[in-house]
């Protein structure tokens, strides 16, 4: 059987196997089958006979005919300027003629250039014909003339994508920020392997109690929305500095939108103009805000060098390559040390927004009562990246001892996303790893909430971020004007992971720190 299956190779290299669907008794020979003799199948190559009408083909010296388009033999008449042999129309359609064009006669799609037969009539190629044809680069999407094409489809270009992401092995991504790349791809989950991108259905509850103490207690009603199920890494973000050409300051607003980024129930709380003079305007403040690892002030690094810095390990390089010093990738980690600011702008521009603090609860288990995403049991390693109850980090290195490294975390402290257990809807680190930004500002209340979040907190920044120094303004850092923002999760250093309020925390508005990252929620 093996020597038989080579034959087939080898004949069908040859380039006329007969195609499928093809019968011509007028062929020089017929395909190659199990037990036929080679040199019977070798037809247009030296020394054996020219190729019948259906055969594939290279150059028409191959064919009997001497006729070869679209790779296959065509019919001695398929030139005569008349309709004969199986021919729908004249030179076009049936086995041996090229495909028709629009308008022609036609008895099947496959005598058709368009792929359509309709009413005896070779259709022009459209968007709802259920055909790749025209311009499209997928089953009607793609190209100029049809709609943007879903995630998985195949794409020319990412104005293809309704995402606006395509791939570099062109097909369609879920979100911008997912471009393939090192990251920014299939690099999440369990195994390393799943997209980052991907989101997961929260469904609508209502009568949940969100914060388990008196000032702050609050029963929620909130509708099913879409939330990423990882946190957000290094690779996604800096897809979106690469596409704001490095200066997101300048650019968000007119390639994103005032406004961008709204939760649809609750009014105002797009992204305002005000906020533009709080991104970063370079690739060198970029930088300096988020941190390189190998660069450090007295040796200790830093988010950011000034008010608003925090130290610790970072996960943003100046380039995606391996930190020499912890071997390993950080572009597959969490990103850390962003400020509230930046993920707005960033989950605005990957098509979706921040996660109320009422939305996110119900995702971690708020509407089942839980104490932790995964239920009430305690913290354990195979549960969540924290320095809790015994799972102790080695300060401050931040370097996890040899008996409780995971093997995919390469023995550094902030795990890729995704390599613990999940919660109740599939999302993973939603306790530990790295604590996540909400849109709610951080003031009590005590009401019931349907689909609302608190933005009466907001404040309208009045002075431009720091130029990354310790610069005091009217007797306050700079960097706290804009108010506060809760901030859920816990961390993997050992801040408290529990869903209640009282183990959760807000932080300035643009404070920077080392454990610090996020998520975005999606409507449906």
């Amino acid at each position: 059987m093996r020597a038989l299956t080579l034959l087939f190779v080898v004949a069908a290299s040859a380039g006329c196997g007969l195609l499928p669907g093809v019968d011509d008794a007028a062929s020089a020979e017929a395909p190659v089958s199990p037990g036929q003799d080679l040199a019977s199948a070798q037809c247009g190559q030296p020394g054996a006979p020219a190729c019948g009408t259906g055969h594939g083909c290279s150059v028409p010296s191959e064919c009997a005919s001497g006729l070869c388009e679209e790779h296959k033999c065509l019919s001695a008449n398929a030139k005569d300027g008349a309709k004969n042999g199986d021919e729908t129309d004249v030179d076009c359609g049936g086995k041996g003629a090229p495909s028709c064009a629009d308008g022609k006669a036609c008895v099947a799609g496959s005598d058709c250039a368009s792929g359509v037969c309709g009413a005896g009539v070779c259709q022009a190629p459209s968007p709802t014909d259920g055909v790749k044809n025209g311009a499209e680069t997928d089953v009607d999407c793609g190209g100029p003339d049809a709609p943007k094409c879903v995630a998985g489809s195949k794409c020319a270009a990412s104005s293809d994508c309704a995402s606006g992401a395509c791939s570099a092995d062109h097909v369609c991504q879920v979100a911008p920020s997912c471009t393939g790349k090192l990251g920014a791809g299939a690099h999440c989950g369990p195994n390393g392997n799943e997209s980052c991108c991907a989101s997961a259905r929260v469904p609508n509850v209502g009568d949940v109690v969100t914060y388990g103490v008196p000032a702050w207690d609050m029963t929620a009603n909130v509708s099913a929305y879409r939330l990423d199920k990882y946190e957000i890494t290094t690779g996604r973000l800096r897809a979106f500095f690469e596409a704001m050409d490095g200066d997101p300051r300048s650019h968000f607003e007119s390639r994103v939108g005032a406004g961008a980024g709204a939760h649809p129930h609750v009014a105002g709380s797009g992204w305002q103009s005000s906020w533009n003079r709080r991104l970063p305007s370079s690739w060198a403040q970029i930088q300096s805000r988020y941190g390189d690892p190998d660069e450090n002030i007295g040796g200790i690094q830093y988010c950011m060098r000034g008010q608003g810095g925090q130290w610790g390990t970072t996960t943003w390089r100046a380039e995606p390559d391996a930190n020499p010093k912890l071997e390993e990738n950080f572009e597959v980690k969490p990103m850390v040390c962003l400020d509230w600011y930046t993920l707005f702008a960033f989950c605005a521009w990957d098509g979706g927004r921040l996660p109320t603090t009422a939305e996110w609860g119900v995702a971690a288990g708020d509407d089942r009562g839980y104490t932790y995403p995964w239920g009430n049991s305690p913290v354990a390693y195979d549960k969540a990246v924290t320095a809790l109850n015994g799972i102790e980090a080695a300060f401050p290195n931040f370097s996890w001892g040899a008996d409780t490294r995971f093997p995919f975390d390469r023995g550094t402290h902030i795990a890729p996303p995704g390599r613990k257990a999940p919660g109740p809807h599939g999302h993973y680190d939603l306790a530990g790893n790295v604590g996540e930004w909400m849109l709610d500002a951080y003031v009590p209340r005590s009401r019931t909430c349907d689909d609302c979040a608190d933005i009466s907190g907001w404040k309208t920044p009045a002075l431009d971020w720091p130029d990354y120094e310790p610069v005091t303004y009217a007797g306050h850092p700079s960097w706290k004007d804009g108010g506060y923002r809760v901030m859920r999760g816990g961390t993997w250093e050992g801040h408290e992971i529990k869903n209640v309020q009282g183990t959760w925390d807000g932080l300035e508005v643009g404070f920077t720190y080392h454990a610090i990252g996020g998520r975005c929620a999606r409507d449906l």
